[in-house]
């Protein structure tokens, strides 16, 4: 049977589209594979270097992790894969497996960990697989990760961990499940405190009924010996507990410092900026495309588009660098006002009503703009999208048809 299968892993690895390291995304249900009917070309697997192959199977392994193939990551570890490798963005196996919300996902972490995985290793963002488990909501892999010890104090290169990915995403379960289970590591300590004590009691005890001279000198170097493993013990709790604040504190301080950043007069400024320059790129991009007259020479208007291009580059990144507002935000931003100026221009009927209501001139670009740029669906929180406006109703059956 092992033969069998090893012969199957060849032909999957013969077919271009699984070789090719293509993959499907985390959420997606597996989909049967196609198997070549015909053996592999031997001549083509004989002139295939060690490193050739080595690389074949590490693209087939990240695709069979990404379907939630269990058996058949197994078998590729078998065939020298290991389990420990990482997909050319620099994400272990066992993150891609963690990222999957089904039954199949946590087959593949049980794999993985089974096969001698290192439950801690990371991606480039310094994440390890809890990160992705927390990230997704996928508790069953949460617990799974807990149970075998993975460090839940690890932080990724922006100094979070994975609890604060989870309250970040809304998964308040995988909170809880992260508070309950420090609070059950705290818990257990404690228990195991009272159990020694215990045994240190009733072991006194029986000293003292055999021979109550030599009990009393073995009790007394018995509680010496309980009182500094109690210390200890409490000193380790406090410790954890302090550790634990600590990170709390720092997150909440990082987060006021956001709050606080996300006020200020720059930070409303370069949301103006990108929103405005968006607007200016996509309504002189569109006088151009529709051919309308403007008061622009064409190497003008070529130059008006790339002088606002470039601006919202520079706009895009102040906000996500210097205000840590994230990508999705500044697509909103971006994308609500190029929807606004579109929609206003594109529901004129023609380019001679255009013209006649001044639209591809200097002055009704500056007020069209200003005033989309000061559009409350365009200037949110960060963490809050933009309520959906008439506008972009507009936009969205325009483009439904």
């Amino acid at each position: 049977m092992k033969h069998v299968r090893n012969a199957v892993l060849l032909l999957c690895l013969s077919v271009p589209q699984l070789a090719s390291g293509q993959s499907e995304p985390a959420t997606a249900a597996p989909t049967p594979v196609a198997i070549a009917p015909t053996a592999p070309d031997a001549s083509a697997t004989a002139t295939s270097t060690p490193s050739e192959e080595a690389a074949k199977l590490l693209s087939e392994a990240v695709y069979r992790v990404n379907l939630g193939r269990a058996d058949d990551v197994k078998l590729l570890i078998e065939q020298g894969v290991s389990p420990n490798s990482k997909d050319e963005n620099g994400v272990p196996l066992l993150s891609l497996a963690a990222a999957r919300v089904d039954k199949e996902g946590i087959n593949v972490v049980k794999a993985l960990i089974e096969a001698g995985a290192d439950i801690n290793s990371k991606d480039k963002e310094s994440q390890s697989a809890l990160f992705y488990a927390a990230r997704r909501g996928n508790r069953d892999v949460v617990t799974l990760l807990l149970e075998n010890k993975i460090n839940y104090y690890s932080v990724d290169y922006t100094g979070n961990i994975a609890r604060t990915i989870a309250f970040r995403e809304g998964h308040t379960d995988i909170v809880k499940l992260m508070d309950d289970f420090v609070k059950a590591e705290t818990d257990k300590i404690t228990e195991q405190y009272r159990a020694l004590s215990k045994a240190l009691e009733e072991q006194y005890k029986a000293q003292e009924q055999q021979q109550k001279q030599a009990a009393d000198s073995a009790a007394a170097a018995a509680l010496e010996e309980s009182r500094k493993t109690a210390e200890l013990i409490e000193k380790q709790k406090l410790e954890q507990e302090q550790q634990f604040d600590q990170l709390r504190a720092q997150q909440e301080k990082e987060e006021k410092e956001r709050q606080g950043k996300w006020a200020s007069a720059e930070f409303k400024q370069a949301q103006f900026g990108l929103a405005f320059n968006t607007c200016a790129f996509q309504y002189w991009s569109y006088c151009r495309d529709a051919g309308q007259t403007t008061e622009l020479q064409p190497d003008a208007l070529e130059s008006a588009i790339s002088s606002h291009q470039d601006q919202i580059i520079v706009q895009r990144d102040l906000l996500e660098k210097n205000f840590e507002t994230g990508r999705k935000y500044t697509d909103n931003i971006i994308t609500s006002a190029q929807r606004s100026v579109f929609n206003q221009l594109d529901a004129m009927p023609s380019n001679t009503y255009r013209f006649q209501q001044g639209v591809c001139r200097m002055k009704d670009m500056v007020e069209r703009c200003n005033e989309i740029a000061r559009y409350p669906g365009t200037l949110t929180t960060p963490g809050k999208p933009a309520p959906k406006s008439a506008t972009r109703r507009v936009y969205q059956r325009r483009y439904s048809r």
